[in-house]
């Protein structure tokens, strides 16, 4: 395991908890709308190629208070923020559901603050007539069948993502997701208009048995996102990088040609 450090640091009055690892070309990671979790070998092999930079994303795990932040829209601001008032270049974003949700947002708006963009099984748009799976409505024995391709070993692996949290955490990370992405659930109708103004390079890794976005929403953003390229990882749900952590890491490094 890498070195791990972790900090607060104040930015448009949300405090963001920050855990970091690594050298190197800045990767920042937006998680998805569990929160973090547990720091896992997915992270490992990610900041063995660059400086990777984690944050709890403002009202989840350690970054509370949320601040003034209620939409998508608003944590992407404070991401672009966080990139210039810590003095960061070459940023490549790689954002997990709500996270590349945040990541496609922020690309849209300040097309030349990041360098480069990975989507994975990202939120943020709509596809006709392909439901999404719905987490906030599914009670906790039922989620491993949502978020996983093997549901029995995503039991045994979210067991463990919840033990790493207390349960005011993982109240807090609930309520702040349904905050951000309820209604209309888990996209904005008017994202999808603007995604041609997207200028870095963008890659779109998904998991090929994903219940809550279905492959179709994958192939869609390829197709949405300029110059976009679309891998899939085997064998791996939505929590790809908890299920297949290694094959998803290598999958990003490869496609975003991190290496």
């Amino acid at each position: 395991m890498t070195k791990v450090t972790e900090e607060t640091i104040h930015v448009d009055g949300c405090p963001l908890h920050v855990r970091r690892s690594g050298e190197g070309r800045t990767l920042l990671y937006l998680h998805g709308a569990h929160g973090m979790g547990s720091w896992n070998p997915f992270f490992d092999t990610l900041a063995a190629h660059g400086s990777l930079w984690v944050p709890d994303h403002p009202g989840f795990g350690k970054s509370q208070p949320r601040g003034p932040v209620d939409v998508i829209a608003d944590l992407a601001y404070v991401y672009l923020d966080l990139i210039e008032q810590a003095g960061l270049s070459d940023v490549h974003v790689i954002g997990h559901c709500i996270g590349g949700w945040t990541a496609l947002e922020m690309a849209v708006r300040q097309p030349g603050a990041i360098s480069g963009l990975t989507l994975l099984n990202s939120a943020g748009v709509h596809v006709d007539k392909v439901p999404v799976g719905d987490f906030f409505m599914a009670t906790i024995d039922k989620q491993p069948n949502l978020l996983f391709a093997d549901v029995e070993r995503g039991r045994g692996l979210l067991d463990k993502e919840i033990a790493a949290v207390d349960d005011v955490t993982m109240h807090a990370n609930r309520i702040m997701a349904a905050r951000l992405s309820w209604s209309p659930r888990l996209f904005d109708p008017k994202l999808e208009r603007w995604l041609k103004r997207i200028k870095v390079p963008a890659s779109v890794v998904w998991g090929d048995s994903n219940k809550v976005f279905p492959l179709a929403y994958g192939e869609a953003l390829a197709r949405l996102v300029p110059n976009a390229s679309l891998s899939v990882v085997k064998n791996a749900g939505h929590h790809a990088h908890l299920e297949q952590p290694a094959a998803t890491a290598e999958t990003i490094i490869k496609s975003a040609r991190l290496s």
